[in-house]
């Protein structure tokens, strides 16, 4: 079944899945994981454009230009022409989402580990912000939450990678600064660059799986 995803304009960046059967016979929309409607008639209605209300408050229309049998779907939100997001980048975004997790989650129980058994001063990380046992901690969560997201695709475990990740920064770096260290802008920028793919990969598991991942 041919399905396209498209990036909804507004604020809170919704995004829109078609599907059909070739051809162009039982479409259904979904925003989000919300379904939003089907299409009747196939090729007729679309010839003529369908629209649809969307959550927003805009209008979605669809329709088809071209000569029969290379027919191309137009999608429009408020006369604006909607691009779909290539499937290939979708897919690049979520195998480098939970791969990020599983480093992150290395990294700091492994180090933050280290550094209880072995007494290193957290200082010798500090542009990484990892320091102790609540490095170990978040260290393994994020791992957990790898799992989650290569396995199951699962969007709440990539936000609640983001806030873990995040606090874990805030934290570190609030530990390293009372003992009197500065992780420096390489450190701020790693992990800035960190949360960009893992909010990067949001769209990607909004996106239906072609099929489970192995």
């Amino acid at each position: 079944m041919p399905t396209q995803t498209y990036p909804l304009r507004g604020k809170q960046q919704q995004q829109l899945t078609i599907s059909w059967e070739d051809p162009w016979e039982n479409m259904t929309i979904h925003c989000d994981d919300e379904p939003l409607g089907q299409v009747k008639n196939g090729r007729k209605s679309l010839r003529t454009g369908v629209r649809f209300p969307l959550p927003d408050g805009s209008r979605l229309l669809l329709r088809l230009a071209g000569k029969e049998g290379s027919e191309q779907l137009l999608v429009q939100q408020d006369d604006k022409l909607l691009w779909p997001l290539p499937a290939r980048n979708l897919d690049l975004a979520y195998k480098r989402a939970y791969m990020v997790l599983y480093v992150l989650g290395a990294l700091n129980a492994g180090l933050a580990a280290a550094q209880l058994l072995f007494d290193l001063n957290p200082l010798q990380f500090e542009a990484m912000g990892i320091a102790g046992i609540g490095s170990i901690f978040s260290g393994l969560v994020l791992l957990a939450l790898g799992v989650l997201v290569h396995r199951q695709r699962s969007l709440p475990a990539l936000y609640s990678g983001v806030v873990v990740y995040t606090l874990d920064g805030i934290l570190g770096y609030y530990v390293v600064a009372q003992m009197g260290g500065d992780p420096g802008i390489i450190g701020y920028v790693a992990r800035a660059m960190f949360l960009y793919y893992l909010i990067q990969a949001i769209p990607a598991l909004k996106s239906p799986s072609p099929s489970p991942p192995h």
